[in-house]
């Protein structure tokens, strides 16, 4: 399996990994707790809790230039956070069916990022914007992890995004969804 996925210099990188046989590996150590448990590694310099594929990453860069395909995301802690940005001119409750829709293309696209947000923090910021096709290419242009989702019942608009953790600095001037 192949996957995009966004470094520091607002660059796309290629990273190799299978995270379903990662997962599905016996002799990996195991995470527990009161969510599904997460691969990690004991490659040197890699923190308890990183994914394998992060761990590489983490352990490859050390100080020096990275060569490619090397993941270049800062290491989550617990107070990162996934948003979820949703059309503000939705009622409530299509907010709420908006976002879940944008998190369930998160997962589905980018299952590594997810991993390890999910083993790390948990926490999720819904906000509203109103113009959600200028700010997912916003968040393209930085790098960033998103996933769009598009409501077939409104004729394929654009009503959610769901961004990767580093999108923090953009986002801050959008309000919290009501």
């Amino acid at each position: 399996m192949t996957s995009e996925i966004a470094c520091s210099t607002h660059a796309k990188r290629t990273i190799h990994g299978d995270v379903a046989q990662s997962r599905a590996a016996a002799s990996a150590p195991k995470v527990e707790g009161s969510r599904p448990s997460v691969p990690t590694t004991s490659i040197p310099g890699s923190s308890f809790g990183q994914s394998t594929a992060t761990a590489k990453a983490s352990a490859e860069v050390g100080g020096s230039t990275p060569s490619p395909g090397t993941l270049l995301r800062a290491p989550l802690t617990a107070a990162s956070k996934l948003y979820i940005v949703v059309l503000r001119s939705l009622s409530t409750g299509l907010k709420c069916a908006q976002a879940c829709h944008a998190l369930r293309a998160f997962v589905g696209e980018y299952p590594e990022i997810d991993a390890d947000w999910y083993a790390t923090s948990n926490n999720i910021v819904v906000l509203q914007a109103d113009d959600l096709p200028t700010l997912a290419d916003r968040m393209d242009a930085l790098g960033l992890a998103v996933a769009r989702f598009h409501e077939p019942d409104r004729g394929d608009e654009l009503t959610a995004l769901c961004v990767e953790p580093g999108g923090a600095h953009t986002l801050r001037r959008y309000p919290l969804a009501t």
